[in-house]
């Protein structure tokens, strides 16, 4: 059994219009991290070389003590690997104030909704729990949370040690932001690009885009912090000749599978 002991120090960036951080819960938004490692072996009997490789690649909310939510193009049964030129591999929750969650498994692996929930052995009675909505209305006011993918590559460290079969980490540095904007559509929508395939779903159209990293994050109404839906992915195109997200007004959208939609698979 992998033990793991975290320092965290923690980066903030606000953008404009956005919600205070006293708002923010500790335990609110939790960054996937996967570790990859392999043993090398060295000459005259040295001991064997740890490699480690790791990485944020999303982020993850809770709905219970024991369930939570994130992008099924982020964590799903089939990525359940190493790697390429590794051997072992985990994949960890790491939260702002340096909580770290790595006993749970996948019970709903649905890449139609882009959607995982996974769900802790043991419920956490001090993760933050995060209310769900199905109401919302175009011109809504929404913010979101999560580990934006370049400004988290550029900023987080990762200093990591394996020892007899316990992961020691020293620091771990990561990136958290937030955006707002308003809900400026409901679109129906089928795409197929870099692994994400979703045939005829209904997402909202958020006037603002969500880099890599935000993928699985809460989308959460300003007015009653309730989560409409999570970011799935945001796109510089036309979806289905409807819908330009390139112009003066919207510079890029933000797609979000909605509440409504996948809140049948979370009972």
């Amino acid at each position: 059994m992998l033990i793991f002991k975290i320092k965290i120090i923690l980066l903030v960036f606000i953008a404009s219009n956005t919600v205070l951080l006293s708002q923010w819960d500790s335990k609110s938004i939790w960054c996937i991290v996967k570790v990859n490692y392999r043993f090398v072996s060295q000459p005259r009997l040295k001991p064997d070389k740890i490699d480690i490789m790791s990485r944020a690649i999303g982020t993850a909310f809770f709905i219970s003590n024991s369930k939570f939510i994130t992008a099924n193009h982020c964590l799903n049964n089939n990525l359940l690997k190493p790697d390429e030129g590794f051997k072992y591999f985990k994949y960890i929750l790491v939260s702002a104030d340096g909580s770290i969650i790595q006993d749970y498994k996948i019970i709903v692996d649905k890449p139609e909704y882009d959607l995982t929930i996974g769900l802790l052995n043991d419920s956490n009675n001090s993760v933050y729990v995060w209310e769900l909505s199905s109401d919302y209305n175009i011109g809504d006011t929404v913010y979101n949370i999560g580990y934006p993918g370049k400004m988290t590559y550029a900023q987080s460290i990762f200093k990591i040690d394996i020892k007899d079969d316990i992961v020691v980490k020293d620091t771990i540095k990561l990136h958290i932001s937030t955006n707002t904007g308003e809900i400026v559509n409901d679109s129906n929508i089928t795409i197929n690009m870099d692994g994400l395939k979703l045939e005829n779903i209904n997402v909202i159209v958020l006037n603002y885009f969500m880099t890599f990293g935000f993928s699985g994050c809460p989308v959460i109404l300003l007015n009653n912090n309730k989560v409409v839906g999570f970011a799935s992915f945001g796109n510089y195109a036309v979806i289905n000749d409807k819908f330009l997200i390139e112009n003066d007004i919207y510079p890029g959208v933000g797609m979000v599978i909605r509440t409504k939609d996948f809140i049948q698979y979370l009972y």
